[in-house]
């Protein structure tokens, strides 16, 4: 199945980019991992250098052997700035829409 984009979020470690993509395939192995990407968010608040790579190489679809490069990337960017940019890719996993409540947008469930 190809990885069908809901949406990306962009994120800079030590000068390089990384785009990772709100795909179904990346919420069912964070799902997986995790149980929900509620959990990966709650995971992210302990310095997570394994959950950072885990959820950055998930989402850009980079392999295994790149994994190791990419811890070096993420403590020289800064594990906390690096876990920032991540979080903002978990907030968009869990509304790619970006639509909000309240916004008018959604269908009035009374059918007036």
């Amino acid at each position: 199945m190809a990885r069908i984009s809901l949406g990306e979020k962009t994120i800079y470690l030590s000068g390089e980019e990384f785009t990772l993509v709100v795909c179904v395939e990346a919420i069912e192995k964070i799902d997986a991992r995790w149980g929900n990407v509620v959990g990966a968010i709650e995971a992210c608040s302990r310095p997570p250098l394994d959950t950072l790579v885990y959820l950055i190489r998930h989402g850009t679809g980079i392999g295994q052997r790149e994994a190791e490069d990419l811890k070096v990337k993420i403590i020289k960017e800064g594990i906390l700035n690096a876990t920032i940019q991540v979080i903002e890719y978990l907030n968009l996993c869990l509304n790619p829409s970006g639509k909000e409540r309240g916004s008018g947008d959604e269908d009035d469930a009374s059918g007036e």
